[in-house]
């Protein structure tokens, strides 16, 4: 991306030197002195794009996807479907969202309600007969419960299902979503949820161990998004969620 950036700081610099030649036939001098200043300008803003941390860079990025989602969010919606259109995003209720909100088709999300990591093996020939090139994988609430909160079974259980979806997409990329945070009131009523966190952290270890992205999405989540329940998220959500796998996968 910082090879991008440079390309075109550098493309403006070379026609704005050539358009302050053009005047300087017609004005001389004093606007021969201008193109000093501008070239000047042009070469500072290179150097401070090429010290920029690159998250900065990333993170104005997403500031634009999220002023462009509120400013016409129908719009915003076709882009997305476009833009995951060889993707497929597997999970349980909180992915069906995707699909109940109408951000992504339904050919690009397989997600029912209650759905566990291990379910997957189910799928395996929809997931053969879509072929997408990538896969979002977004499990953990239910494992959670269904494992009493064993981290290191659903690390087990989650490795078989990579390895299931390598054999039958060899070229797909895969990333690994976090499990979104639950609220306290749900940690009271089942204090199993507190060893959410420890879940996360298994599955970024599962995706360095496995050679696959982990995609935090903690930093989305505000209390306003979630339901009654404490657990599932409003619409607000998935708009957010969407630019933080595109912009990670690149697509």
């Amino acid at each position: 991306m910082r090879k991008d950036v440079r390309k075109i700081a550098i493309g403006g610099v070379c026609v704005l030197t050539g358009v302050v030649l053009i005047f300087g036939i017609k004005k001389g001098i004093t606007v021969l002195k201008t193109e000093k200043t501008e070239t000047k300008k042009g070469v500072e803003v290179i150097r401070k794009l090429e010290q920029a941390d690159i998250s900065q860079i990333e993170g104005k990025i997403l500031e634009l996807e999220r002023s462009e989602m509120e400013a016409n969010p129908e719009l915003y919606s076709q882009s997305m479907k476009a833009r995951f259109s060889n993707a497929l995003v597997l999970g349980d209720s909180i992915t069906e969202g995707f699909v109940e909100y109408d951000f992504l088709r339904e050919s690009s999300v397989i997600a029912e309600l209650g759905m566990k990591v291990t379910d997957v093996t189910e799928k395996l020939d929809t997931i053969r007969t879509l072929n997408p090139q990538t896969v979002f994988l977004s499990y953990g609430m239910n494992d959670i419960a269904v494992t009493g909160g064993d981290a290191k079974v659903f690390k087990e259980n989650y490795k078989e299902v990579l390895e299931d979806i390598r054999e039958i997409l060899p070229g797909a990329a895969i990333y690994i979503n976090s499990i979104f945070p639950v609220q306290q009131m749900k940690i009271d009523e089942s204090p199993v949820y507190g060893s959410l966190d420890t879940f996360n952290q298994t599955l970024r270890e599962l995706a360095e161990e496995e050679g696959v992205t982990f995609i935090d999405n903690t930093e989305i989540v505000k209390e306003e998004y979630y339901e009654p329940d404490g657990v599932h998220m409003t619409s607000e959500i998935y708009p957010l969620w969407l630019v933080n796998m595109a912009e990670v996968a690149g697509l």
